[in-house]
């Protein structure tokens, strides 16, 4: 034993700084666990905190993911980095989020009534999923607001918007839907001139392919929801939640997700 003993200094003087190392690393893993394990009271935090914006990151870029896979549009490039237009649908996702779940400095008060709904006291890891349960709960939320506004709404051909516009005053800020109910095929577009706008897709001065399938014999209706009318304060929001709504961009006449 006193042998052991005596070797115990040299012994420490070698292994000493590993077992240092190690113990340090762990330490650090388990703050870092802590960390995510922690609870926090969705009134009271601040948006501008590193992990708020960290979870809004993945959330978004988990959404995006499903998005990309639906479209069947690769996500990474060969090796292994996310490809720039991916990392840019997720960022404009991001936003987008954050535009329905944060006010100036904290959470929204919608989004805190559904956290306090389902979650009344969630852990900083669980804020991912949260985000992508209360787009989820927008969505239908909107959907149901849509087969309201639908039910009530009547939609008109081309021709009768042709009479309606010349007969109107004014003009409308909003969003437009455009269905061609020959294919099944919808477009989705916003304008601070409604009337005017929708009249240059009928007219050759708006989407080529509405046209052209307009002047080809399509049956189209068109509807009207005007952005005091919808809920939203933000317009670009508004259309970005219809293109996905409608499945404009995958089956129907829009190429891209709705305006930044």
């Amino acid at each position: 034993m006193w042998e052991s003993l005596k070797r115990l200094p040299a012994l420490l003087e070698l292994w000493g700084p590993v077992v240092l190392g190690g113990a340090l690393c762990l330490l650090v893993l388990l703050l870092l666990l802590l960390r995510k394990l922690r609870r926090f009271r969705v009134r009271r935090v601040s948006v501008r905190a590193a992990w708020v914006r960290q979870g809004f990151d993945r959330a978004a870029k988990q959404i995006t993911e499903a998005e990309y896979e639906l479209l069947e549009r690769p996500v990474q490039t060969q090796t292994g980095q996310y490809r720039a237009a991916f990392l840019k649908d997720a960022r404009k996702t991001m936003e987008d989020a954050m535009a329905l779940c944060c006010g100036p400095t904290g959470f929204s008060e919608e989004f805190c009534r559904y956290c306090e709904a389902q979650r009344p006291r969630p852990r900083r890891k669980d804020l991912p999923e949260l985000v992508t349960e209360f787009l989820d709960y927008r969505r239908e939320a909107l959907a149901g607001s849509l087969e309201q506004f639908l039910s009530r709404t009547d939609a008109v051909t081309p021709e009768e918007f042709f009479e309606i516009k010349r007969q109107q005053m004014g003009d409308v800020v909003g969003v437009y839907i455009i269905h061609n109910v020959t294919q099944d095929m919808y477009y989705i577009g916003q304008a601070k001139r409604l009337f005017f706008r929708i009249n240059q897709h009928f007219t050759g001065h708006g989407n080529g392919d509405v046209y052209a399938d307009y002047k080809y014999g399509d049956e189209f209706a068109i509807r009207i929801l005007s952005l005091a009318d919808s809920g939203y304060q933000d317009l670009d929001l508004l259309e970005r939640e219809l293109i996905k709504q409608y499945d404009a961009c995958r089956l129907g006449y829009n190429r891209t997700r709705g305006n930044s």
